[in-house]
């Protein structure tokens, strides 16, 4: 337990943490060299970690976080109604979990269990259950109709030499995005297609859209249109 806790004073004073919450009852201050927070980051009353290798370049090429730079804000909201706000933070879309970086090689990965939703510099990042499976999803607009993406990755192989059969290059990770439709409590993955995403609606609502669309040059293609679309929705 000594060990761990100055472990974690170490790494508080190099990371620069600082932790804050509204002064409602509901929360609660916490001053980044309050013991009371050690002791929680301890027993994992907020938050459980690990320590984990940055990039594993011995492995795969390629980076595992959203962001290349690690000068992010990030606020974490729990499920007991706290908040806490980090500096150096990153978000690994093949852990699904939101980091802070430590050294060069090591960062934090906090424990899913206790975060109930996330901002990470202009993006809000909400829990959500999907074919029974938890995952972090960002929140591009929310209504009636709610639109959200999913940041995951596939493992793009590496070249093999055609004589020697042996690798000449490293397996690479690759950012992949999928959407989703929030209607009803029911989450449904979302091909950015025109045929996709029109089938939510009846007649009505439909030919609205589709003018909506038209009038203000509006791809289904596109994050962007799809957003200024459903953001239209659910004002009908």
């Amino acid at each position: 337990m000594k060990k761990n806790l100055i472990l974690l004073r170490i790494i508080i004073l190099l990371i620069g943490t600082s932790v804050f919450s509204q002064e409602s009852s509901s929360n609660r201050v916490i001053d980044e060299n309050t013991v009371g927070f050690i002791d929680d980051l301890t027993r994992g009353q907020i938050i459980g970690f690990r320590v984990k290798n940055k990039t594993k370049k011995e492995i795969l090429e390629g980076d595992k976080f959203l962001y290349k730079e690690w000068n992010n804000k990030l606020m974490l909201y729990t499920t007991d109604n706290k908040s806490y706000r980090f500096n150096n933070s990153n978000y690994d879309f093949v852990e699904d979990a939101f980091s802070i970086m430590i050294s060069k090689d090591s960062v934090f990965n906090f424990n899913n269990d206790r975060i109930k939703f996330v901002r990470l510099n202009n993006k809000t990042f909400k829990k959500l259950v999907y074919k029974s499976t938890n995952h972090f999803y960002e929140v591009l607009t929310k209504g009636s109709i709610s639109f959200y993406k999913r940041f995951t990755y596939k493992i793009r192989k590496g070249k093999v030499d055609p004589f020697s059969k042996e690798k000449i290059s490293k397996d690479k990770i690759v950012m992949r995005k999928k959407y989703f439709i929030l209607k009803n409590n029911y989450l449904q993955e979302l091909r950015l297609k025109k045929n996709d995403l029109f089938k939510y609606f009846d007649d009505e609502k439909l030919n609205l859209i589709k003018r909506y669309a038209k009038e203000n040059n509006l791809s289904c293609k596109k994050e962007k249109g799809v957003i200024k679309i459903l953001k239209y929705v659910n004002t009908l």
